[in-house]
């Protein structure tokens, strides 16, 4: 690596760590939101957009271990959020979006758009396309596998 790209690279993390902490700082003046429910949300997206979600599902996607998906899905149930469902083989745990948690995802989601827009409202909508398509290709570059939005 060239002192001239590790230059670069040093700039790319330094901005997206200053981006996380600012949205953050945006979430946590709109309603208190935290980290760890930047997490729920996104656990409760997954659950609600894919089909029959097991915690080994939920932990892969999260990038999380097993137990603290569990935890993190014990606590969602709790909440009301989802639903454990069992099918054929009772050993399987799934786990499904109530409406509770549908209308939590349309609030979360809300909160956070009005964050990010915030914090990048000054980009133009292609800016923000180039933004979008550069962070998907690096997610599949880093992570070799596809991306959904």
């Amino acid at each position: 690596m060239h002192a001239r790209t590790k230059k670069e690279f040093e700039k790319l993390l330094s901005a997206i760590f200053a981006t996380r902490r600012l949205v953050r700082q945006k979430l946590a003046v709109r309603g208190g939101i935290d980290i760890h429910y930047w997490l729920h949300l996104e656990a409760l997206r997954f659950i609600g957009e894919e089909q029959g979600v097991t915690m080994q599902g939920l932990a892969r996607h999260l990038s999380i271990t097993a137990p603290s998906a569990t935890s993190l899905a014990h606590k969602l149930i709790h909440s009301g959020f989802v639903r454990r469902v069992r099918g054929k083989d009772r050993r399987v745990v799934r786990l499904e979006i109530s409406s509770r948690g549908a209308r939590e995802i349309v609030r979360g989601r809300r909160m956070t758009r009005n964050a990010f827009s915030e914090v990048f409202g000054e980009l133009s909508v292609s800016e923000i396309r180039t933004l979008v398509r550069l962070m998907q290709k690096a997610v599949q570059t880093g992570d070799g596998a596809s991306y959904r939005s």
